[in-house]
């Protein structure tokens, strides 16, 4: 709830170019959430607007896979890094059904071509 006068920020999943191919669209659901369903920019304008707030102003940004494993390799430094590699290992040693996910990733790609011009992310402020 916010005060008449208060802004809400939210910083959202993205379509940057519609219509996405099917397979980025499989891709948003298994790797950010199967409930999860990006909507573009005016969708996200569409439901601050529907929610009663005005001035309201967007950003948008691409995805920087590599930004990105940068970012995550400075959060959690050599020691974290480590410790995902031991757990990623037993679980492959251990766990038939991750074996089967491992070879499936290995045969696909972690990320689909493209994915840098249709998905993304924004940012979206609005004056209630």
């Amino acid at each position: 709830m916010t005060k008449p006068g208060g802004y809400v920020g939210l910083n959202e999943s993205t379509w940057l170019k519609v219509p996405p191919p099917p397979e980025l669209v499989a891709w948003a659901s298994q790797d950010v959430g199967a409930a999860v369903k990006p909507l573009t920019s005016a969708e996200w304008v569409g439901l601050l607007e529907g929610a009663g707030l005005a001035e309201i102003v967007t950003k948008m940004y691409n995805v920087n896979v590599r930004e990105e494993a940068r970012g995550i390799f400075r959060r959690y430094g050599f020691g974290g890094m480590l410790s995902v590699l031991c757990r990623t290992l037993y679980l492959y040693a251990r766990n038939p059904a991750y074996r089967k996910f491992v070879k499936d990733v290995k045969q696909e790609g972690v990320v689909p071509e493209y994915l840098d011009e249709y998905f993304g992310f924004g940012i979206y402020v609005g004056r209630k």
